[in-house]
């Protein structure tokens, strides 16, 4: 009898043991469930910065292509606008400007009498004002 209650404590404090055991797992679990679930809460937050700054830089760099891009269209519309009023000026003052140095002195006038100007309306850069 005596060694029958020897067995029974026994396998009572092994059942202690494993009940230990399986509350210390189901922590353990516990706590692998909440650090995946941080690790993907930064991977996400980072991948979104990542994300965020990437489109930042694509916008830049449009912005700096459409910028060189628009200052190239407005020295050639400068240049072949020059032309023309030289053209016409020669017409209308009935002599021809043959001369380099009076062409680029016309061209010139003309073009600070344009920069002296407000842009026609549609004319102003996209997002001017805006920043």
């Amino acid at each position: 009898l005596q060694r029958a209650a020897e067995e029974q404590a026994k396998a009572h404090a092994a059942y202690e043991q494993y009940t230990a055991a399986l509350a210390e797992a189901h922590q353990e679990a516990a706590r692998f469930r909440e650090e995946a679930r941080a690790d993907a809460a930064r991977i996400r937050e980072e991948a979104h910065a990542e994300a965020q700054a990437e489109s930042a830089r694509l916008i830049a760099a449009a912005e700096g292509k459409l910028t060189a891009e628009r200052a190239s269209i407005v020295a050639d519309l400068r240049r072949e606008i020059g032309g023309l009023a030289v053209d016409l000026a020669g017409k209308l003052v009935g002599q021809s400007l043959a001369s380099d140095a009076a062409q680029q002195r016309l061209v010139d006038e003309f073009i600070a009498d344009l920069d002296a100007q407000d842009p026609a309306p549609g004319l102003e850069p996209q997002g001017a004002g805006q920043h």
